[in-house]
């Protein structure tokens, strides 16, 4: 028997083994909205312009522990975060106009195994300019790097 016909043959079948189990991962793969709590609702804390102790306009800081919690906000509440358990994620965005109202949707995709927080906005008629300032506790994240905020709207 030819050596080399032989390891083509291996290698079509380790090819073609590797394409079946990554097939089956892409199948296995299972989108999952994530629940979301918040300073306001869920703490009854009011979180505003005058909370953060750091500028970050159009940019959002994840807090990872309660020391960065005591660093970047100035509560006049004390929220009893579990950050062994939990994120949270603040954030300000401006706009040429005035924002009316905005949701959250935290979500899990698959198969990236990225956490994607999406910021849908609504704005008025008004031509003031304003801006959101956001917040959500999230469940606590295996990499910051595999997160990320999107604004979704018409501006």
């Amino acid at each position: 028997m030819n050596p080399h016909t032989s390891i083509v043959k291996v290698s079509v079948v380790f090819l073609i083994t590797f394409l079946i189990f990554s097939a089956c991962s892409w199948q296995n793969c299972i989108y999952e909205e994530l629940e979301i709590l918040h300073l306001e609702s869920d703490f009854g804390c009011d979180y505003n312009v005058k909370s953060l102790l750091v500028d970050n306009w159009n940019q959002y800081i994840v807090i990872e522990d309660q020391k960065a919690f005591d660093t970047i906000l100035n509560l006049e509440c004390n929220p009893s975060i579990n950050f062994r358990k939990y994120d949270l994620v603040i954030g300000q965005k401006s706009f040429p106009t005035w924002i009316d109202t905005f949701s959250y949707k935290l979500e899990f995709i698959c198969p990236e195994e990225k956490v994607a927080l999406t910021i849908d906005i609504v704005q008025t008629g008004l031509t003031v300019p304003g801006g959101i300032w956001y917040n959500a506790i999230i469940p606590k994240l295996k990499r910051i790097n595999d997160f990320e905020v999107e604004i979704v709207g018409e501006w």
